[in-house]
């Protein structure tokens, strides 16, 4: 009999999370169409070029970010050449500690809470 009722408090414990995990996901990705939504409107504050992403880069990055949660940065062709667009901005992302949102073009969308 313990064991039937031990059995089914773990089964509800895991039925209990998946469904957090779900809500939790959905929430996510709501957040992050309303953050590509509000991205479309914004111009570009940082421009990366031939030097590629440098310590300079990542301070800048930075700078933009004491004033806006959100910012679009372009990309010039000379950054593409030997690179796929996405990993820049992953890249970016990992050194600026922030959310790489979407790449769209040479445009990359970051952005932290």
């Amino acid at each position: 009999m313990a064991n039937k009722t031990l059995s089914r408090i773990m089964e509800c414990i895991t039925m209990e999370m998946r469904n957090q995990k779900a809500t939790h996901t959905i929430k996510e990705l709501q957040n992050k169409k309303e953050l590509k939504d509000q991205a479309r409107q914004l111009q570009p504050c940082v421009r990366v070029g031939k030097s590629g992403i440098t310590a300079n880069l990542i301070t800048e990055i930075e700078k933009q970010f004491k004033h806006n949660r959100l910012i679009k940065i372009k990309l010039l062709g000379a950054v593409l050449e030997n690179i796929e667009r996405k990993k820049v901005g992953d890249e970016l992302a990992a050194k600026a500690k922030c959310y790489h949102i979407q790449t769209i073009g040479n445009c990359v969308v970051l952005y932290k809470r």
